[in-house]
């Protein structure tokens, strides 16, 4: 959600947040995992299971204020920065600073996700990975169905 809709008691760019998602067959530790382009944040000691969904997020007293996760879904952050809201390049690195994916997102690919109120979302998560620069493709994005986007489900 790089690019939240007007309305709430924050700024609206507070609103922000990335989720993640295990689509491996086995827990992640996630202990020294770091954002570090686009926005930077350093994962504490924490185990993302197979399946599950994680949430990291820009302000968390505005996300919880606008936003409902699952039970058990964990929601992390803040965050430093912002994300850009005409696009930009994100990244994640593992513990040993090595690149675990890297891609760039872009406000033009779909109207709605830019500022009106739709996350930008994968269209399959489990298809990702097979070309090292697949999601830099509009065409394995869409925009959420909901408005605000279903962060953790």
């Amino acid at each position: 959600m790089y690019n939240p809709a007007e309305g709430g008691v924050f700024d609206n760019e507070e609103y922000e947040y990335i989720e993640m998602k295990n689509i491996g067959a086995a827990p992640l530790q996630l202990e020294g995992v770091k954002l570090t382009n686009g926005v930077t944040f350093r994962f504490p000691r924490i185990t993302l299971n197979a399946g599950g969904y994680m949430v990291v997020v820009k302000n968390p007293a505005a996300f919880a204020s606008r936003y409902t996760v699952p039970a058990g879904v964990p929601v992390l952050g803040p965050y430093d920065g912002q994300l850009s809201n005409s696009g930009e390049t994100l990244k994640l690195e593992d513990s040993t600073n090595s690149t675990v994916v890297e891609f760039k997102y872009s406000d033009g690919w779909y109207d709605v996700t830019d500022g009106a109120g739709f996350s930008l979302t994968v269209k399959d998560p489990t298809g990702v990975g097979a070309e090292p620069d697949a999601l830099d493709s509009k065409g394995l994005w869409r925009a959420s169905a909901n408005t605000g986007g279903s962060p953790g489900y």
